[in-house]
């Protein structure tokens, strides 16, 4: 039962009996069937009651006596009943210094509370040890759709198998075992993890218990279940890859929250990567439904077609928004080609949303695709608008502009510089010459020196032209420097060369070697993994923004001091001695009681561990006027920086996990101050 904000305080006294006849009716209407009894009362749209703390406690104390009277009443004080501690009621259960909450009431005793997660699929205010065994029990509500802030999110799916496992088997360790709620909007399009989700909940022991990276096995037998009567071994397993890909993809960030500026179109090669693996899955999904027979290609669309290139199709057209924007700021023609890509591709998310509602199994499905999923500038979808572009007039002459990797400036005289080469990674950058104008120029490519590799020494642009850059390193046996010279429309660009050869032979294995002034490492690379009192840190895989992660197992403890916790290594050799700041990247886990924090230590060689917080003070878990709630949700990482002053040389890293729940993705150690990027710098060398 609902009701206004403003009567809630009165509406008992004033409208007992018409109140009361509701709920006797409902009791009625239902008795004789097999239900989970819900108790207690919310405020009209999901607010919470009006009132002081006291006042509400009282008065839903009121509510649940007097709905348990009717089930009484109607022989039913025995049926199973259940509280939701959803976020607007949450103070009422927990009360505070002054107001003893409902948690404590024994009048609940019998009654299965239910809590919930933030909405955003991360697990808070788990119960404590001495709460685990109510005779009741727990039950838990999560969400795979939510209409509410700080973002909506209700189109395809966001959330991963392996987050769904990593969060609920926490949730089920921690005592909530008799009922799982998840909120999933539409059937459609969540088939796929609403499978998994009940799986889990309906076998724990398999899934969940014994499940620790097998999600993969989860999806090649939900897979062989649609479609294994149809398509042959490589198919299925392509669709596997094509559900783990595109899940993967929105779990890294909700299609929703995706903006031009998302991925760096400069550093790190980020946006031409995603796009890659976003062009990639999306060709990979359109050749497995060509595969498919008539009669299945409707089941294939709905099931995978549709939410893995549709989302596909998003970051498309986001990232293509945002090099419309670093092009039209250079006065390249480049930016007039990405506004047409940004256009061909609205022009996919209509038709493709067209064909699911209207067409799509003679239009079964009408309207079943409707959300709103691009540009949101609010919480919901009011104002959403699809990524505007910007066009340039090109001059009437031509004008060639280069731009390298790792720049943001376009050149068309003087200097520009590419991130330095190693003989460690052996990396390829990428110059890209274009045209500020109408008419077609010849272009040429010097090189100072014969180890500098260019993948193209001459042409003529219209357009564009992007030239790959590597090092010949049977030519480079010492640390050196050379330049390219590139002419055209009359215009001399030069592009300094760093060659950086470094010998690793005296350092030991699994060492990250610093270049470009980074180290950066994905967690499960440990040098070593210390466990104690039993607890170790295990390797999640295919979780997280880049790699995998680590997490301590057994999941529910925790360690006061860093020297008792269990621990994992890594070796660093620096380039440079100095001040370098250490960024840990965690999973936007949240605390996990009201007493509880998500602390870890850091020490560096033989110095003592530095507790460190991955939360602040103010954090407030579902709260969407709490900014560090907020950014970790939408950005789907909680990050940590430290400083540190560090010799030149060889360094042993150290993390300890102190508090339950933390899971480690990535560590970024750096010396100044780092770009923008959405991901950090790929990851660094390390000697295997």
């Amino acid at each position: 039962m609902k009701v206004t904000e403003q009567a809630t305080n009165g509406i008992l006294q004033k409208n007992k009996e018409a109140i009361t006849k509701f709920w006797e009716d409902g009791v009625k209407r239902n008795k004789d069937y097999q239900n989970v009894i819900t108790l207690g009362m919310r405020g009209e749209r999901d607010s919470s009651l009006g009132g002081g703390l006291q006042e509400n406690i009282d008065l839903l104390k009121s509510i649940i006596t007097t709905q348990k009277e009717l089930l009484k009443k109607y022989g039913l004080e025995n049926a199973p009943q259940l509280l939701t501690v959803y976020k607007e009621v949450e103070e009422f259960w927990y009360g505070n210094e002054t107001v003893e909450g409902l948690k404590t009431w024994d009048v609940l005793d019998d009654v299965i509370i239910m809590l919930a997660e933030d909405n955003f699929g991360n697990m808070r205010t788990l119960p404590t040890i001495a709460e685990r065994d109510r005779e009741a029990g727990w039950g838990m509500y999560y969400h795979f759709d939510y209409h509410g802030g700080p973002i909506s999110y209700e189109w395809v799916n966001t959330i991963p198998l392996e987050k769904v496992w990593e969060q609920m088997s926490m949730a089920y360790e921690y005592g909530i075992h008799n009922i799982w709620i998840v909120n999933v909007g539409d059937l459609k399009p969540m088939e796929f993890p609403i499978s998994y989700f009940l799986s889990l909940a309906y076998d724990f022991e398999t899934w969940g218990r014994n499940g620790l990276n097998r999600t993969g096995e989860f999806t090649k037998k939900w897979v062989e279940q649609q479609f294994g009567k149809v398509a042959g071994s490589e198919t299925l397993k392509g669709i596997e890859n094509v559900l783990t890909g595109y899940t993967r993809m929105n779990g890294i960030r909700k299609p929703e929250t995706l903006t031009s500026d998302t991925y760096s179109t400069t550093y790190y090669y980020e946006a031409q990567r995603v796009l890659e693996r976003a062009i990639s899955l999306e060709n990979d999904a359109k050749k497995y439904y060509n595969r498919m027979p008539e009669n299945f290609k409707d089941t294939y669309y709905q099931l995978v077609f549709y939410p893995a290139v549709a989302s596909a199709n998003v970051v498309k057209m986001q990232i293509y928004a945002g090099l419309n924007k670093k092009y039209y700021n250079l006065k390249s023609v480049l930016a007039n080609i990405y506004a047409e890509l940004v256009k061909e591709t609205i022009t996919t998310d209509k038709q493709m949303q067209s064909y699911y509602n209207d067409t799509m199994s003679e239009g079964k499905w009408q309207g079943i695709m409707g959300s709103a999923h691009i540009g949101y500038v609010n919480w919901d979808a009011t104002g959403w608008h699809y990524p505007e572009v910007n066009c340039i007039i090109p001059s009437a002459f031509a004008r060639m502009i280069v731009d390298t990797e790792g720049d943001e400036k376009g050149y068309s005289s003087g200097t520009a510089v590419l991130p330095t080469f190693s003989n460690l990674l052996k990396e390829t950058y990428s110059i890209t010459i274009s045209n500020g104008g109408t008419d077609k120029f010849d272009f040429n490519i010097e090189t100072s020196e014969d180890w500098i590799k260019v993948d193209i020494v001459a042409g003529s642009i219209v357009l564009v032209e992007t030239i790959r850059v590597s090092v010949d390193w049977d030519k480079v046996v010492e640390t050196t420097k050379g330049l390219i010279k590139i002419t055209g429309a009359g215009q001399t660009v030069n592009v300094d060369i760093n060659a950086k050869v470094i010998n690793t032979d005296s350092l030991p294995q699994m060492t990250f070697v610093e270049t470009n002034n980074v180290v950066s490492i994905e967690a499960e690379h440990t040098f070593n993994r210390v466990a104690k009192s039993e607890v170790e840190w295990k390797v999640i895989e295919n979780y997280g923004r880049t790699l995998s992660a680590v997490k301590m197992f057994p999941i529910t403890i925790s360690f006061e001091k860093a020297e008792e916790a269990p621990y994992v290594e890594y070796m660093i050799y620096l380039e440079q001695e100095g001040e370098f700041a250490l960024t840990a990247y965690f999973a936007p886990t949240n605390n996990l009681s009201k007493e509880s924090r998500l602390k870890f230590g850091i020490s560096f060689d033989d110095s003592a561990p530095n507790v460190v917080d991955t939360l602040p003070d103010n954090f407030a878990a579902g709260n969407h006027d709490n900014e560090a709630w907020c950014k970790g949700v939408l950005e789907n990482i909680h990050t940590a920086t430290t400083s540190h002053t560090l010799e030149k040389g060889l360094h042993l890293l150290r993390i300890y996990g102190l508090d339950a729940g933390l899971v480690l993705q990535k560590l970024v150690l750096s010396k100044g101050t780092l770009p923008y990027s959405y991901f950090g710098p790929k990851e660094s060398y390390f000697k295997k």
